[in-house]
């Protein structure tokens, strides 16, 4: 790893560093390692400092740069196989994004991120039985077409819809909110683990970052900028799924919702983005036509599904 991209890890990693703050200190060098000397040194300009950025961080910002070390950063990363990704690599995901991050932390199948075709699957993390198999259906039913599976690798429909796609081992990515050395939450150890050796885990987040409240919208914009298109299985009125929501049509790009009964609060939010004009999403065949173009071909998972 070159010290370009060393730098840039650095100066992510660094206390209360989040995507608008590591772009302001970026933006201030001709490039990372510049950016990361001038911190250093003390020579920032606090012309247009983001909210919530003050001397006195900026001065313990300049104390941890002085205190790190390129090769233990290196060294951390080479040990838990985790490969940094930032806008100049030939796997970066997000050089038409309105919003791009200015690096991320990966870790598994790198190659997934050659296919242009995903569909993010998000909702609640207290989902209903039926719910959380649409979402394991769907997420079976476009991975066996190639197709990748988005989502958060959170409790209810984001996990379910990670194991469909296990299940039929196709491609799957997930993007998290936590350090990639962070499991969260614990109880998907597992499932986590099954993401690493066969899909690809994602985060904005450095080595160490807890799963800190203000890091999930950030991550909710990563997932609608990995997909073409984006299923809303199960949501309250309110939720973390709304945001990605907003985010996907912020990048138009179409958002299906799964309709439900008008008596389940866990429906409430998807049946209102049906009235307010989502596409509803009846069968994976039919998305698949709508979104890809591509002829669907599973029988089996539309058969499942169609007996729901």
């Amino acid at each position: 790893m070159d010290d370009q991209k060393l730098a840039l890890t650095a100066i992510s990693s660094l206390k209360s560093v989040g995507p608008t703050r590591l772009k302001w200190i970026l933006d201030q060098g001709s490039h990372p390692l510049d950016a990361y000397k001038k911190l250093k040194a003390g020579k920032l300009s606090l012309n247009e400092t983001p909210r919530g950025v003050s001397r006195d961080l900026i001065s313990g910002w300049k104390v941890a740069l002085r205190k790190n070390n390129f090769r233990e950063i290196q060294n951390s990363l080479e040990l838990q196989s985790i490969n940094v990704l930032c806008p100049t690599d030939k796997y970066w995901p997000f050089s038409e994004d309105p919003e791009p991050p200015s690096i991320i932390f990966t870790k598994g199948n790198l190659e997934l991120l050659n296919n242009k075709n995903s569909i993010g699957i998000v909702g609640t993390r207290r989902c209903s039985r039926l719910g959380k198999h649409i979402a394991f259906e769907f997420g079976k039913g476009f991975a066996s077409e190639n197709i990748n599976v988005v989502s958060g690798l959170a409790h209810g429909i984001d996990g379910a819809a990670h194991k469909g796609a296990l299940q039929t081992e196709g491609p799957t990515i997930a993007v998290v909110g936590s350090g990639l050395d962070y499991i969260y939450p614990k109880s998907n150890k597992l499932l986590w683990k099954s993401m690493e050796e066969s899909g690809l885990i994602i985060s904005e987040s450095p080595l160490g970052a807890p799963p800190e409240k203000w890091r999930f919208p950030a991550r909710n914009r990563l997932i609608a900028a990995l997909s073409s298109a984006l299923i809303v299985v199960e949501s309250n009125l309110k939720g973390g799924s709304l945001i990605t929501v907003d985010e996907s049509l912020n990048r138009s790009h179409p958002v299906f919702a799964v309709p439900g009964s008008i008596l389940s609060p866990s429906s409430a939010g998807t049946n209102r983005l049906i009235a307010d004009g989502a596409i509803p999403a009846l069968e994976v065949s039919e998305i698949i036509a709508e979104v890809f173009e591509i002829n669907y071909s599973n029988q089996s998972v539309k058969n499942s599904l169609e007996n729901l």
